[in-house]
């Protein structure tokens, strides 16, 4: 391979992960699942004050009965257990987010119709002055 060759797919391959970078914005050492590859939840850290995480639940694809169940995401030592819940009439489908013992999610459930985005918020209990 050429050298020039080898430059042109080295800046197109950091073109892609930069724009995927950006469209998901800041991820510091969290982890994405997927149903169906389109339809994710990231976790991620966020500047919300007294929050710790956010999940990032994006719902652009066709999912399926097959899809729903429990999956976990963590960042650094926080996991928090997601259950997917598809709709068999076409509707909007849902994620349940349960944080571990002294966490709240806030909301803790997200419902978004196809190709919707929505954020929820992961606070420790003493921030909410609980």
């Amino acid at each position: 391979m050429s050298p020039l060759r080898f430059i042109a797919i080295a800046a197109a391959t950091m073109l892609i992960l930069a724009c995927a970078k950006w469209a998901l914005g800041p991820v510091a050492a969290g982890e994405t699942i997927d149903w169906n590859v389109k339809t994710i939840a990231t976790i991620r850290a966020t500047t919300e004050p007294g929050a710790v995480a956010e999940i990032l639940y994006i719902n652009d694809d066709v999912n399926s009965a097959a899809d729903n169940g429990v999956k976990m995401l963590t960042l650094g030592s926080l996991t928090v257990e997601v259950t997917f819940a598809w709709d068999a009439e076409g509707g909007s489908d849902r994620i349940v987010v349960t944080p571990p013992d002294g966490y709240m999610a806030v909301p803790d459930t997200l419902t978004l119709p196809e190709d919707g985005r929505g954020t929820l918020l992961i606070y420790p209990v003493t921030a909410l002055g609980m």
